[in-house]
């Protein structure tokens, strides 16, 4: 391709700003912010039921412990769809955008992704080894 097609299809290929700031106003916040806050009160009425029968057994305390590091990565895109708003991006705030965005939302979303997946992979490693060997055989065959 040379420049000149690609200047071209450039020009032609203009879209309505305002249409753009509607798009993602309804996609990543409506629907982001509707979305993650109904998992999230999901987990808490996940967390409210294992708290009610007890922790007699180690799966609830994992599966209670998994709730509530899901609701921390699903707290923390929340503050993040609510900053990319375009309306709210256009107001100026006396911080940086994309610094607050880093503190607020990146960190702490890796952070609990990484617990989530660390209490994932204790509860796989905690089976008993003639369970995971029935797994294994099964799966091979």
């Amino acid at each position: 391709m040379s420049m000149n097609t690609t200047a071209e299809f450039g020009q032609h290929a203009s879209v309505e700003p305002l249409l753009v700031d509607c798009r993602i106003v309804v996609l990543n916040v409506i629907c982001g912010e509707v979305v993650g806050l109904l998992v999230i009160v999901a987990n808490s009425i996940s967390i409210v039921v294992f708290c009610k029968l007890g922790f007699h057994d180690s799966v609830d305390v994992k599966l209670t412990a998994l709730a509530i590091s899901d609701i921390g990565s699903l707290v923390s895109p929340q503050f993040y769809y609510v900053m990319i708003n375009p309306w709210v991006s256009s107001v100026q705030p006396p911080f940086e955008i994309s610094d607050a965005i880093l503190l607020l939302s990146l960190y702490p979303h890796i952070y609990f992704i990484r617990v989530s997946g660390l209490i994932t992979a204790f509860a796989a490693l905690e089976r008993k080894p003639q369970n995971l060997r029935h797994s294994i055989l099964a799966l091979s065959s």
